[in-house]
Protein backbone atom coordinates (compact mmCIF):
# COMPACT_ATOMS: atom_id res chain seq x y z
CA UNK A 1 0.00 0.00 0.00
CA UNK A 2 1.05 3.39 -0.08
CA UNK A 3 2.38 5.70 2.32
CA UNK A 4 -1.09 6.56 3.84
CA UNK A 5 -1.77 6.16 7.66
CA UNK A 6 -5.51 5.91 6.53
CA UNK A 7 -5.03 3.34 4.35
CA UNK A 8 -2.75 1.49 6.30
CA UNK A 9 -5.82 1.45 9.33
CA UNK A 10 -8.02 0.21 6.71
CA UNK A 11 -5.70 -2.20 5.82
CA UNK A 12 -4.98 -3.16 9.06
CA UNK A 13 -8.67 -3.58 9.79
CA UNK A 14 -9.05 -6.41 7.15
CA UNK A 15 -5.84 -7.93 8.06
CA UNK A 16 -6.56 -8.60 12.15
CA UNK A 17 -9.79 -9.96 10.76
CA UNK A 18 -8.06 -12.87 9.28
CA UNK A 19 -5.69 -13.32 12.09
CA UNK A 20 -2.99 -14.16 10.32
CA UNK A 21 0.32 -15.61 12.39
CA UNK A 22 2.85 -12.97 11.16
CA UNK A 23 2.57 -9.78 9.20
CA UNK A 24 5.48 -8.02 7.57
CA UNK A 25 5.96 -4.58 6.49
CA UNK A 26 8.51 -2.57 5.09
CA UNK A 27 8.97 1.39 5.21
CA UNK A 28 7.34 3.86 7.69
CA UNK A 29 8.89 2.74 10.69
CA UNK A 30 11.47 5.29 11.12
CA UNK A 31 10.91 8.52 13.00
CA UNK A 32 9.91 11.11 10.29
CA UNK A 33 6.74 12.83 9.56
CA UNK A 34 5.59 10.11 7.08
CA UNK A 35 6.90 7.50 9.70
CA UNK A 36 3.41 6.25 11.25
CA UNK A 37 3.21 2.48 11.51
CA UNK A 38 4.90 2.69 15.30
CA UNK A 39 2.11 4.89 16.48
CA UNK A 40 -0.66 3.22 13.88
CA UNK A 41 0.56 0.01 15.96
CA UNK A 42 0.31 1.61 19.25
CA UNK A 43 -3.48 3.04 18.68
CA UNK A 44 -3.96 -0.41 18.32
CA UNK A 45 -2.96 -1.34 21.67
CA UNK A 46 -0.25 -4.08 20.00
CA UNK A 47 2.73 -4.83 22.28
CA UNK A 48 5.23 -3.59 20.72
CA UNK A 49 8.42 -5.42 22.18
CA UNK A 50 11.17 -3.07 20.51
CA UNK A 51 11.72 -0.47 18.22
CA UNK A 52 14.72 1.06 17.24
CA UNK A 53 17.91 -1.64 17.98
CA UNK A 54 21.64 -0.67 17.82
CA UNK A 55 22.36 -2.29 14.37
CA UNK A 56 23.18 -0.82 11.10
CA UNK A 57 21.75 -1.34 8.57
CA UNK A 58 18.12 -1.43 9.76
CA UNK A 59 18.00 0.46 13.43
CA UNK A 60 14.43 1.06 13.21
CA UNK A 61 13.19 -2.07 13.19
CA UNK A 62 9.78 -2.55 15.21
CA UNK A 63 8.65 -5.70 16.69
CA UNK A 64 5.27 -6.21 18.17
CA UNK A 65 2.13 -8.37 18.85
CA UNK A 66 -1.16 -7.13 17.61
CA UNK A 67 -4.14 -7.87 20.04
CA UNK A 68 -5.63 -10.73 17.67
CA UNK A 69 -2.02 -12.75 18.34
CA UNK A 70 -0.37 -11.78 15.01
CA UNK A 71 3.22 -11.29 14.98
CA UNK A 72 4.34 -7.76 13.28
CA UNK A 73 7.89 -7.22 11.98
CA UNK A 74 7.90 -3.83 10.80
CA UNK A 75 11.25 -3.51 8.48
CA UNK A 76 12.75 -0.52 7.62
CA UNK A 77 12.29 0.80 3.96
CA UNK A 78 15.66 1.14 2.69
CA UNK A 79 16.56 -2.17 0.65
CA UNK A 80 19.35 -3.15 2.24
CA UNK A 81 18.02 -2.07 5.64
CA UNK A 82 14.95 -4.47 5.01
CA UNK A 83 17.23 -7.44 3.92
CA UNK A 84 19.02 -7.24 7.29
CA UNK A 85 16.15 -7.01 8.93
CA UNK A 86 14.84 -9.48 6.86
CA UNK A 87 17.66 -11.95 7.45
CA UNK A 88 19.00 -11.61 11.23
CA UNK A 89 15.40 -11.18 12.77
CA UNK A 90 13.06 -12.68 10.63
CA UNK A 91 14.23 -16.07 9.41
CA UNK A 92 15.47 -16.60 12.51
CA UNK A 93 12.10 -16.14 13.96
CA UNK A 94 10.61 -18.49 11.52
CA UNK A 95 13.32 -20.91 11.89
CA UNK A 96 12.55 -20.80 15.76
CA UNK A 97 8.73 -21.18 14.63
CA UNK A 98 8.88 -24.01 12.50
CA UNK A 99 11.96 -25.59 13.44
CA UNK A 100 14.03 -25.53 10.82
CA UNK A 101 17.33 -26.27 11.58
CA UNK A 102 19.52 -23.06 12.64
CA UNK A 103 21.86 -22.07 9.92
CA UNK A 104 25.57 -22.10 11.42
CA UNK A 105 27.58 -19.33 11.45
CA UNK A 106 30.95 -19.32 10.64
CA UNK A 107 34.02 -17.70 11.52
CA UNK A 108 36.47 -16.00 8.79
CA UNK A 109 39.07 -13.96 8.40
CA UNK A 110 38.72 -10.60 7.08
CA UNK A 111 40.99 -9.56 4.52
CA UNK A 112 39.33 -5.61 4.86
CA UNK A 113 40.21 -2.88 7.26
CA UNK A 114 38.13 0.21 8.24
CA UNK A 115 36.27 1.53 11.54
CA UNK A 116 32.52 1.42 12.74
CA UNK A 117 30.47 3.15 15.31
CA UNK A 118 31.62 1.50 18.86
CA UNK A 119 28.05 0.18 20.84
CA UNK A 120 26.58 -0.87 16.75
CA UNK A 121 26.42 -3.84 15.48
CA UNK A 122 27.11 -3.59 11.59
CA UNK A 123 25.90 -6.07 8.63
CA UNK A 124 28.49 -5.45 5.87
CA UNK A 125 27.72 -7.17 2.70
CA UNK A 126 30.79 -9.30 1.87
CA UNK A 127 32.23 -12.12 -0.23
CA UNK A 128 33.98 -15.34 0.88
CA UNK A 129 36.47 -17.02 -0.53
CA UNK A 130 39.26 -19.37 0.10
CA UNK A 131 42.49 -18.17 0.48
CA UNK A 132 45.90 -19.51 -0.97
CA UNK A 133 46.14 -21.80 2.56
CA UNK A 134 42.98 -23.01 2.52
CA UNK A 135 41.53 -20.74 4.92
CA UNK A 136 38.00 -19.30 4.25
CA UNK A 137 38.35 -15.28 4.38
CA UNK A 138 35.89 -12.66 3.94
CA UNK A 139 36.19 -9.19 2.10
CA UNK A 140 33.94 -6.43 2.85
CA UNK A 141 32.49 -4.81 -0.35
CA UNK A 142 32.30 -0.94 -1.51
CA UNK A 143 28.50 0.37 -1.27
CA UNK A 144 27.68 -0.07 2.41
CA UNK A 145 25.17 2.01 2.44
CA UNK A 146 21.91 1.03 2.87
CA UNK A 147 20.54 2.23 -0.31
CA UNK A 148 23.15 0.31 -2.34
CA UNK A 149 22.07 -2.73 -3.84
CA UNK A 150 24.34 -3.52 -6.44
CA UNK A 151 26.84 -4.77 -4.58
CA UNK A 152 24.46 -8.03 -3.47
CA UNK A 153 24.93 -9.31 -7.00
CA UNK A 154 28.84 -9.85 -5.46
CA UNK A 155 27.98 -10.91 -2.05
CA UNK A 156 27.21 -14.29 -0.61
CA UNK A 157 27.12 -13.54 2.93
CA UNK A 158 26.99 -11.46 6.08
CA UNK A 159 30.81 -10.10 7.27
CA UNK A 160 28.87 -9.35 11.47
CA UNK A 161 31.04 -6.65 13.38
CA UNK A 162 29.97 -7.10 17.24
CA UNK A 163 29.41 -3.70 18.76
CA UNK A 164 32.59 -3.83 21.19
CA UNK A 165 34.45 -3.37 17.82
CA UNK A 166 35.76 -0.13 16.38
CA UNK A 167 38.24 -0.78 14.36
CA UNK A 168 38.83 -3.93 11.95
CA UNK A 169 41.42 -5.15 10.00
CA UNK A 170 43.01 -7.58 7.65
CA UNK A 171 43.41 -10.89 9.79
CA UNK A 172 41.13 -10.30 12.53
CA UNK A 173 38.99 -13.58 12.76
CA UNK A 174 34.63 -12.13 12.61
CA UNK A 175 31.08 -13.99 12.07
CA UNK A 176 29.77 -14.52 8.76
Amino acid sequence: IADDVEQFQKTMDRIEEQSPHILITTGAVSAGKWDFIPTSLQERNAQIFFHKTAIKPGKPILFAQLKSGTTVFALPGNPISTAVGFRFFVAPFLQKIFSFPKKEKQKVMLTSCGKKKKGMTFFLKSQSFFNSNGQICARILQGQESFRMYPLLETNGWVVLEEHMEEYKSGDVVTF
